[in-house]
């Protein structure tokens, strides 16, 4: 069921954003993005359907990223300890600029990661070694 309700691919990231509906401004953090959206980790939670702005700070760079968004789902309680109250936000309307430099902060963060990984747990270049 997860595969069929996701369209691309998430991954964990730790934003700070402003969000902005109809009658409210609020801060949170995005704790995953993709291609199409983010899910924010708030205690200000919308309902389903409500329109949102919203304003992502990516480090790094100096402009924030803008885009306008909808909420798809909430998560209004967590009986897990990993998994914060908030509401996932699919992206309605955003640059294509903007959404080349959310891939980009991702490929690199991913790539930072994988290269941590990498260095940590070295793979053998080699077979296995005779002791």
């Amino acid at each position: 069921m997860e595969s069929q309700r996701r369209q691309h691919s998430r991954f964990q990231v730790d934003l700070e954003l402003t969000l902005q509906s109809e009658s409210t401004i609020w801060m949170g953090h995005a704790s995953n993005v993709s291609d199409g959206g983010v899910f924010v980790a708030t205690k200000e939670l919308k309902p389903i359907g409500t329109e949102v702005e919203m304003t992502l700070k990516l480090p790094g760079m100096l402009m924030p990223v803008w885009c306008v968004g909808v909420v798809c789902w909430i998560r209004e309680t967590s009986g897990k300890v990993d998994a914060p109250l908030g509401m996932g936000i699919q992206f309605r309307l955003i640059a294509d600029e903007a959404l080349r430099r959310i891939r980009d902060y991702v490929r690199d963060r991913q790539a930072s990661t994988a290269a941590t990984v990498q260095h940590a747990v070295p793979w053998p270049t080699t077979g296995p070694r005779k002791t």
